[in-house]
């Protein structure tokens, strides 16, 4: 906030006020992290964080799975 009102001194406050309330389904962020087998579930857990319960759909799975795989290749060649 600081570094907004030294940008923009007229900026009085700024707030995240979502339209709809968050999806809350008791369970915790940290606790999703920690189940997920493998870096495509942690992305998912993140996604499902952020965006009100919602993961990813299957089209950015498939994607996501596509960067992961491109990288650990990568990573093995190197």
């Amino acid at each position: 906030m600081r570094r907004l009102q030294e940008r923009f001194p007229w900026c009085a406050t700024v707030a995240h006020a979502p339209a709809a309330a968050r999806f809350d389904d008791g369970v915790a962020y940290a606790q999703r992290v920690r189940a997920a087998r493998d870096d495509g579930e942690i992305i998912d857990a993140f996604l499902a964080h952020v965006r009100e319960g919602e993961g990813a759909s299957e089209a950015e799975r498939s994607l996501i799975r596509e960067v992961l795989d491109t990288r650990a290749l990568s990573e093995a060649q190197a």
